[in-house]
C-alpha cells in the first residue's frame, strides 16, 4: 500500500495552533487606549514636566484647535505667540509656550457655546 504525498494531519494541527499562538501574542500586545482628549486646547506630553510645550510642538496643535473653536488658524497662532517664553540655555535658549495660561487666554477671547 503506498502513501499519497501530502500534509499529515499533526503537521496541519501544529501549523494552525502556530497561527494561532501568533495571532493572540500580537493582539496582546496592542497599545492600550488613549485617552480621549479635548480638541479646544493644546495638550501637553504626557512625560512634561512642567508647564510648558516646545514652540514646534504647539505649533502642531494650532489647526485642530482652531479648527475645533472655529476660529482662523492665523489668530490662534498669533494668541500662541503672546505666550512664547525662553527657556534656559547659553545665548539661544529654546522657545516655550506657557500651555496652561494659553489655554486660559483662549478661552477668554474665544469662549465656547
Amino acid at each position: 500500500m503506498s502513501r499519497e504525498p501530502g500534509w499529515s494531519p499533526s503537521i496541519v494541527i501544529l501549523v494552525v495552533l502556530s497561527f494561532v499562538g501568533i495571532i493572540l501574542a500580537v493582539a496582546g500586545r496592542q497599545e492600550p487606549p488613549q485617552p480621549a482628549v479635548d480638541l479646544r486646547y493644546f495638550h501637553l506630553h504626557p512625560d512634561a514636566t512642567d508647564q510648558m510645550l516646545d514652540v514646534s510642538d504647539a505649533s502642531m496643535q494650532v489647526k485642530r484647535v482652531s479648527a475645533y473653536r472655529h476660529v482662523p488658524m492665523w489668530d490662534v497662532r498669533h494668541l500662541m505667540e503672546e505666550y512664547v517664553v525662553t527657556r534656559g540655555g547659553r545665548g539661544r535658549g529654546r522657545q516655550m509656550v506657557d500651555i496652561p495660561r494659553l489655554n486660559q487666554a483662549l478661552d477668554e477671547r474665544w469662549p465656547m457655546k
